[in-house]
């Protein structure tokens, strides 16, 4: 047999043995090798806790109650119908549905449609919206003023179902954006919102009809009511705690056992300084006298030649 023949015969078998060796591991390795598992959109009902506590702590005072807030955080993130209570203009139970044109949106496009919707509800006038008013700054529809005249708004997820960005609809809308990728979850307070109004005309009139809103007292006192009184949002709690822990306190005692401080004792004032008295003037020095001007001295008298020598 050549070498050449013999050395493929070699390389052959060596082969053969390898791939007999290594074939059951390989088939084994796939039999317990983990799925791979592809992001998908989270169900209906479901929504990212991160998102759930956001609107609450941004929106719920605003929209009334932490009920109607965790309903626009998962209809407006899944798509899925929202589902609104409250009372109406005339103090009437009512309850609205509607389903987001949008579809499935990002946490930040949640927060962004909430906030510019209730800019152009403060634009208005509106502090405390009733859900009707709510679902025609989402959806569109016809909204009342406070002194009767009525408006036409376009919807902020309607705009944004057309393909808009959030910059053009806020200008279109008569409001300011927030860059970024959300609002902060601050409380969203409608007299602190007048200064993301565009023109000045509308930034003026919303002003003066938000200017009993105190800090957003007015809402959470709505809020309160459409709960039943129950006060279901994080504001009502907060404030229910801190009403529980003034009432616990005893007079004169502060927060952890400890007596108030004593209010500082007003010292006695200080007698007015006694001007210090004038020193004297100095009496001038008296001139001194001029040196006398010294005489002159006598020229010497000349010497008398001397006699020469003979």
């Amino acid at each position: 047999m050549r070498p050449n023949a013999l050395h493929c015969l070699l390389q052959g078998l060596l082969t053969a043995a390898a791939v007999a060796i290594t074939a059951p591991m390989i088939a084994g390795a796939a039999e317990t090798a983990p799925a791979v598992v592809t992001a998908e959109a989270l169900p209906p009902g479901a929504a990212p806790p991160s998102l759930i506590r956001k609107v609450e702590s941004r929106f719920s005072t605003f929209v009334g109650g932490t009920e109607n807030a965790d309903s626009l955080a998962i209809g407006l993130r899944n798509g899925t119908p929202v589902r609104l209570t409250g009372f109406d203009a005339n103090d009437q139970p009512v309850t609205v549905t509607f389903t987001p044109a949008t579809g499935h949106m990002g946490v930040g496009n949640v927060m962004h449609s909430l906030n510019v919707a209730g800019r152009v509800l403060v634009r208005e006038g509106i502090v405390e919206p009733t859900p009707e008013q709510l679902t025609a700054a989402l959806m569109g529809g016809t909204i009342t003023r406070a002194d009767g005249t009525t408006v036409e708004l376009a919807g902020v997820l309607q705009m944004r179902a057309d393909g808009m960005g959030w910059g053009r609809i806020s200008k279109e809308l008569g409001v300011k954006h927030s860059s970024g990728h959300g609002p902060s979850s601050a409380p969203f307070i409608p007299a602190q919102q007048v200064n993301f109004i565009a023109k000045d005309d509308d930034r003026r009139r919303a002003r003066a009809l938000v200017a009993d809103d105190k800090g957003g007292a007015a809402a959470r006192t709505a809020d309160v009511r459409r709960d039943g009184g129950r006060g279901n949002s994080s504001a009502d709690r907060h404030d229910a705690t801190k009403v529980e822990r003034h009432a616990a306190k005893p007079e004169g005692m502060r927060d952890g056992g400890r007596p108030d401080k004593v209010d500082k004792v007003v010292s006695a004032e200080r007698p007015a300084r006694i001007d210090r008295l004038d020193r004297p003037d100095r009496p001038e020095k008296p001139d001194k006298p001029e040196r006398p001007e010294k005489p002159e001295k006598p020229e010497r008298p000349e010497k008398p030649e001397r006699g020469g020598k003979h």
